[in-house]
């Protein structure tokens, strides 16, 4: 309920903003707050970060993921994250690719945390999507 709550309170904060150069990001319930909020906007943001999060509710990304075809995102994912075990990170992916999403996964040897490699191909990510 309290993340229904802040989606709503953004959505409204984020009609004012041009979305072609928006790019979400979040991190852990932030990357999963943050990808939920790129599928309900008006318009679709520019892209979307995603580290380390997983999916908590795929018959709602199923629902809400097939209006964002083409949607860029860059996801980010440790391989011994035991808060949320890759698997979880894996089936978000695989849930937005299969819906039209564009998506780069960068799987790294590490726990629940953002290394400084994944920050990078980040970097570089929102490089080539805002060139």
């Amino acid at each position: 309920r309290t993340n229904r709550n802040a989606i709503e309170q953004l959505l409204v904060f984020f009609k004012e903003l041009d979305a072609t150069r928006l790019v979400l990001a979040g991190f852990s319930q932030g990357a999963m707050i943050s990808a939920h909020l790129a599928l309900c906007l008006p318009e679709p943001p520019a892209g979307l970060l995603l580290f380390s999060g997983t999916a908590l509710d795929v018959h709602k990304l199923e629902d809400l993921a097939p209006s964002r075809p083409g949607l860029r995102f860059f996801q980010s994912h440790g391989t011994n994250d035991r808060i949320l075990p890759l698997p979880g990170a894996r089936r978000l992916f695989d849930t937005l690719q299969t819906a039209g999403l564009d998506g780069d996964f960068f799987e790294f040897p590490g726990a629940h945390d953002i290394p400084p490699d994944a920050l990078r191909a980040a970097a570089a990510f929102i490089d080539r999507l805002l060139a």
